[in-house]
């Protein structure tokens, strides 16, 4: 067994490598133009000071402040295969550093606070890739620090931590997950409301920025999938599956475009939203599945600093929550509702301004509906507005009750149920059709229409 002792800095010669089989001791510094391979054990944080060339770990790096430290000014390209462990597990403040890993790297070190990590950027990192197999795990599974940035962040393994998978307070531009990221807080769900759950464990929190995020697997949380605030995200794209216990998505950030897709869920508990805006969301586009047991999508906004606000809503697929499909809280905004799709309870509209639903083309009808855990039943709902609500064009199955102080319809809207609709109901275009059961009654409003019913 070959053994290194004590703290001594190993120096190669330029073009020259080192192969550890079996057990160093101490501190090992590459010098630049080194290649290090560890395929035995390396007891001390491995600290890498100014190369370009691999450094490459099939065995155990293990120490008790970092297991591999990156200095700045440093070109690392780290291959893991192994495992890398210590207080953080890899601690980069290099320049351009490359960390592949198909093994494990995990911090050892548990506070309360999430302040040790599987990898921790301090610098500037061009890629970090965790490909299937590989773990990287601890308080935090990743963070990156205020003045980093990770250029792409790439998982399609398993990046997992007791408060936050990834904890970015820096700047991440492009975030591809196929993989896994999770918190594994524990079993015991710690209840809490919106504006104090950014203390709870999160599979994603962000507070500095992100470029474009993509997702076709799977974010996942005991409490909150994705926590974004005080940041924004250019383009978030979901066509795998985001959930927490509590919140999905909260978002405190402004999102240019959140789309979820095809196969694509973003969901939460029975108890709990699967998306709670009190940012700026400039498009939601779903085709996929949006689902709660209580709201979801909740614009939060009841107090001044904290309203959410959607510009366009495009649903092609299923909106569905329990205590309500949508929810805009008073002081918080929805402009636009596309809805070629299924809206599946109640929709309550408390914000000032007059809200616009569209339906599908063609031959394409979308639906809003009482909530019902069976698809084949139609149960009454509850559309209500403080403003103005427009029925705008396409073609709406409306089997809501609606509450406004004017609903304007010049849609091809079809009832299937007697409906209410309280407030004032005008028809100049468009075409309303009543079902074998369907019926339209009007209660202390104006009627103006085209046709009687």
């Amino acid at each position: 067994m070959a053994t290194m002792g004590g703290h001594s800095r190993q120096k190669l010669l330029a073009g020259s490598s080192l192969v550890v089989m079996g057990v160093i001791l101490g501190m090992a510094a590459v010098e630049p133009a080194q290649a290090l391979t560890i395929a035995g054990t390396q007891i001390g944080t491995g600290t890498v000071n100014s190369s370009t060339t691999p450094y490459v770990v099939t065995g155990v790096v293990q120490g008790s402040t970092n297991g591999v430290f990156v200095a700045s000014g440093s070109n690392l390209v780290l291959t893991n295969s192994g495992l890398i462990t210590g207080g953080d597990g890899v601690y980069d403040t290099g320049t351009n550093t490359t960390i592949t890993n198909t093994g494990t790297i995990t911090s050892t070190i548990q506070d309360t606070h999430g302040n040790y990590g599987g990898v921790i950027s301090a610098g500037i990192m061009a890629q970090l890739n965790n490909n299937s197999g590989g773990v990287i795990k601890g308080m935090t599974g990743v963070f990156v620090a205020s003045s980093s940035t990770i250029h792409t962040l790439s998982n399609s393994g398993v990046i997992s931590g007791s408060r936050a998978g990834i904890n970015n307070t820096g700047r991440i531009d492009t975030l591809i997950n196929t993989g896994t990221i999770a918190d594994v807080f524990g079993t015991t769900i710690i209840s809490g409301s919106i504006v104090t759950i950014s203390s709870r464990p999160m599979a994603i929190h962000d507070t500095g920025g992100i470029g474009t995020l993509s997702n076709s697997g799977l974010i996942t949380s005991v409490f909150t999938g994705m926590y974004l605030e005080g940041g924004s995200i250019g383009t978030l794209v979901n066509s795998g599956s985001i959930n927490g216990a509590y919140f999905g998505v909260v978002v405190y950030d402004v999102i240019n475009s959140l789309s979820n897709t095809g196969t694509g869920s973003i969901g939460a508990g029975q108890t709990a939203f699967a998306i709670a805006n009190g940012g700026t969301i400039n498009t939601l586009s779903n085709s996929g599945t949006i689902r709660a047991g209580s709201r979801a999508i909740w614009l939060t906004g009841s107090t001044a600093g904290a309203a959410g606000t959607i510009g366009t809503l495009d649903n092609a697929g299923l909106l569905m929550g329990g205590g309500a499909a949508i929810l805009v809280d008073t002081l918080s905004s929805l402009g636009v509702i596309n809805n070629s799709g299924t809206i599946v309870g109640n929709i309550t509209l408390n914000g000032g301004d007059s809200v616009v639903i569209n339906g599908g083309t063609g031959a394409t009808v979308g639906t809003l509906t009482g909530y019902s855990t069976i698809s084949t039943v139609l149960n009454i709902g509850a559309l209500s507005a403080n403003s103005n609500l427009t029925l705008a064009s396409g073609n709406l199955l409306l089997n809501d009750n609606v509450t406004a102080p004017t609903l304007v319809n010049t849609a091809n809207l079809s009832l299937v149920n007697t409906l209410t609709v309280t407030g004032s109901y005008r028809q100049t275009t468009g075409a309303l059709t009543l079902g074998s059961s369907g019926n339209l009654e009007h209660y202390d409003f104006r009627l103006v229409h085209t046709r009687n019913f």
